[in-house]
């Protein structure tokens, strides 16, 4: 009997262990600090949030830029209602954020991202920021270590993922 116990313990220990938790809401604030686009598209274009305290500021840039882009950072007062991150500038292309966590990670959601992701589990790069533990470098956001979208991904996923870019995996075709 003694045994028994033992083993069912230990079995709910490590199935405990395997999951992550999720970020805590406190103040309703969500997991504070840096959120960026993935470093799959980060030579094209990229969004850089800073959550802080109440605040943000905001970064936008692309490989083509017009005459009349703002400067940057962005900056102002964010809120947290009803699971969405709000920023209160109308400078910022993009205000509202939905705030989910994916495979562990804290992620901001585009409102067609999240669409996506919930009707064919598939990741729009363009449309998610993923949390940083990175602070945005004083010399510029290019500096910026950006996580891969692949993170997001289940273990399965990532595997067909790797399969599909390495053609040695199943010899020549």
């Amino acid at each position: 009997m003694t045994r028994l116990i033992l083993t069912t313990t230990m079995t709910l220990l490590i199935i405990g262990c395997d999951k992550q938790s999720p970020p805590t809401i406190t103040n309703g604030r969500l997991a504070e600090g840096v959120y960026a686009t993935p470093s799959e598209i980060s030579g094209y274009s990229g969004t850089t949030l800073e959550l802080k305290d109440g605040n943000f500021r905001y970064w936008f840039y692309t490989d083509v830029r017009g005459p009349d882009e703002p400067e940057y950072p962005i900056t102002g007062k964010y809120k947290f209602q009803d699971g969405k991150v709000i920023l209160n500038n109308d400078e910022v292309n993009q205000s509202v954020w939905f705030v989910d966590v994916v495979n562990g990670i804290p992620v901001l959601w585009r409102d067609d991202a999240l669409k996506t992701w919930k009707q064919e589990q598939k990741i729009y790069d363009y449309g998610v920021l993923v949390w940083s533990e990175n602070n945005v470098p004083e010399d510029g956001l290019y500096e910026l270590e950006r996580t891969s979208v692949t993170e997001l991904y289940s273990a399965e996923k990532k595997k067909q993922i790797k399969e599909w870019k390495d053609p040695f995996v199943h010899g020549p075709q």
